[in-house]
């Protein structure tokens, strides 16, 4: 029996144009790979110059697509202004082309899914009802959540394609109760669906660790929220916490300046610098616990994977893997913007390292820990394909 064909369109693709892109739909795509058969068209969207622009506004244009093949399919340019001009526009146009495309390749797909709903997902949207096949939606909490806000003239398009999609995929509690405050409840529940990383192996916590640490990279260090950590760390030490946090991440000389900059009064704080996918699990399994209050998480990956390795968590509230551990001690959810609160959360995990290592270290175990490893993750996306195959559009 011949596998389902399923085309994707991403943003978040690594790519010949971009290779640096995060690895989570390549990662579910590899998990699937023997349940389906999957064609990426990876999309990079570059900027018209002033000149162009104008002329654009004034006359109208195109948004000028160009492809390059690779392993996964096809990565492709298409020329659109930044902050949100001509940003419908733009989209269905790359919709009708796509579809277009599609047509002349012979992909004959089953279904389209739109990884992203506001951006992605209109021109998935456009795609799919002139090639009349079904279409699914990723949901992507910080980039979907902050054009929702920005655009609220194109709401009534997005509750559209929000209830439209035969199947809707969510990486957190939070990204749904996000998305239906604004767009409604669908008649069909959303899959909420965990990231998969290949640091899924559970570590034994380390009873006495040595600092609280996070991990990113660099040129990341403002979204990441670099400056709430150290505010934290200070109001933490002034209360005698004793702690240092220790960044792993690498990055330019430029990014490495900007972040010493921010401590050069917090000697309690120190640059690590990088270390590959198993020198991070290592290096987080001596630490007292995780932290990144991110200012903006769709859904951190490396929350999940500092569990796996022996680590409390402290998290940003409202955002990233919130409402996954609503009832659990080591995952400490804090306002980013509240320094003190930051500062309460490093003092609570310090004071408390044993028992929350403890409770961690029981959870590892458990039936709820295996739906963040891959064969879980592997299951209930091939569950959401499956259905969104069966939908008739």
């Amino acid at each position: 029996m011949s596998r389902p064909r399923v085309v994707h369109l991403t943003g978040d693709f690594p790519d010949p144009v971009d290779f640096f892109k995060t690895r989570v739909i390549e990662r579910f795509l590899d998990l699937t790979s023997a349940s389906f058969d999957h064609s990426v068209f990876s999309i990079n969207r570059i900027s018209p110059s002033s000149r162009e622009l104008a002329r654009q506004l004034i006359f109208g244009g195109t948004c000028d697509i160009r492809t390059v093949p690779f392993a996964y399919g096809t990565a492709l340019t298409y020329q659109a202004p930044a902050k949100g001009v001509l940003h419908k526009t733009r989209l269905l146009q790359l919709g009708r082309w796509w579809a277009q495309h599609i047509v002349e390749l012979s992909l004959k797909p089953d279904l389209l899914v739109g990884h992203k709903l506001t951006l992605e997902g209109i021109a998935v949207y456009e795609a799919a009802k002139l090639l009349d096949i079904p279409f699914a939606l990723t949901i992507q909490s910080h980039t979907d959540d902050k054009i929702l806000r920005a655009r609220p003239d194109l709401e009534s398009l997005f509750a559209k394609i929000y209830h439209s999609a035969s199947q809707v995929i969510v990486f957190s509690p939070i990204a749904q109760i996000k998305i239906e405050k604004r767009l409604g409840k669908r008649r069909e529940p959303a899959h909420i669906i965990p990231c998969p990383t290949d640091l899924d192996a559970p570590l034994r916590p380390n009873p006495s660790g040595s600092s609280l640490v996070s991990v990113f990279h660099l040129k990341n260090q403002r979204i990441k929220n670099l400056k709430g950590m150290l505010e934290g760390l200070h109001i933490a030490n002034k209360c005698g916490a004793g702690l240092t946090l220790n960044v792993v991440g690498g990055g330019e000389e430029k990014d490495f300046d900007a972040c010493r900059s921010l401590a050069k009064f917090n000697p309690n704080a120190k640059l690590e610098g990088p270390l590959d996918r198993y020198g991070v699990q290592k290096r987080m399994n001596e630490a007292i616990a995780f932290i990144m209050p991110s200012l903006g998480e769709s859904f951190g990956l490396v929350f999940i994977e500092a569990l796996f390795a022996g680590l409390p968590i402290i998290y940003p509230k409202e955002q990233a893997i919130d409402g996954y551990f609503d009832n659990h001690d080591f995952a400490i959810p804090v306002d980013p913007r509240d320094s003190k609160e930051i500062a309460q959360a490093m003092i609570y995990v310090r004071k408390n390292e044993t028992a929350l290592k403890n409770a961690l270290s029981q959870w590892q175990k458990s039936d709820q820990a295996k739906l963040f490893a891959r064969p879980s993750i592997s299951e209930a996306y091939c569950n959401a394909m499956n259905a969104a195959v069966a939908c008739e559009f």
